[in-house]
């Protein structure tokens, strides 16, 4: 069984040995899907429960965190009744005049 994470390694971890566990997910039945290495040092991928353990271990010297990766899920949009439609002109009782701004004299 496998499953999404992201993969996230400490700051003083070399690109080289980031590379190295990339390499091995692949080689371990997982498939990295990205890379990161701007704001995080790490990679998400599909990863093997059974290697997934082994990556676990070195959450205290290597690796700072390990999350799932899921996709976002948002609400169902909110569409307004049909009682809140724009009237059409002429069809609102309130005469215009009513309400006018008053003129400003200079």
């Amino acid at each position: 069984m496998s499953g999404k994470y992201i993969v996230v390694f400490k700051d003083h971890v070399p690109q080289s040995e980031i590379d190295k566990y990339a390499g091995q997910v692949n080689s371990n039945g997982g498939q990295v899907e990205q890379r990161y290495d701007s704001v995080l040092k790490g990679f998400s991928a599909t990863i093997p429960d059974q290697f997934l353990t082994q990556l676990q271990s070195l959450k205290s010297d290597t690796i700072d965190y390990i999350g799932t990766s899921t996709p976002p899920t948002f609400p169902p949009p909110i569409t307004a009744p049909f009682s809140l439609a724009r009237a059409p002109p002429g069809a609102h009782p309130i005469p215009a005049q009513r309400y006018a701004a008053p003129a400003r004299g200079i």
